[in-house]
């Protein structure tokens, strides 16, 4: 397996907590994801689905609210990736830290870097709009 990775910081405005509990919620589904399943324990499960696909892992960590470890596969296409989410307190909200490792391709890579923005965004859009 490649050690090609993704390293991403984000300055946010939202309390650590929140951030959080949302990255684990099944409330927050973010588009393209239409549905959840979520079993937020070491050793649980998570499902999003997003048209015809299905991208799932299992907890491998969980210390609320400071960090999240957890598999990825996407379709059940073998590429079993690994994700690091860290949340840092800061005076003006939270730093995500994000680290996600054991991409195959840089195709792959570079897919779910831009998916990485996008994802954010997007929770940081549902986050306020829901608060």
């Amino acid at each position: 397996m490649s050690d090609l990775s993704i390293h991403k910081t984000y300055q946010l405005d939202l309390p650590r907590k929140q951030l959080f509990e949302a990255w684990i919620s099944p409330d927050s589904v973010i588009p393209p994801a239409s549905k959840i399943e979520v079993d937020p324990r070491v050793g649980g499960y998570y499902r999003l689905f997003s048209g015809s696909s299905i991208m799932e892992g299992e907890f491998l960590t969980l210390n609320p609210p400071g960090q999240v470890v957890y598999t990825w596969e996407w379709d059940n296409n073998g590429e079993v990736t690994q994700i690091t989410v860290d949340f840092k307190k800061t005076e003006d909200g939270t730093e995500i830290v994000l680290l996600h490792s054991g991409f195959q391709s840089e195709e792959s890579r570079a897919m779910h870097d831009k998916g990485w923005d996008s994802y954010v965004a997007g929770l940081v859009e549902f986050l306020k709009a829901n608060s």
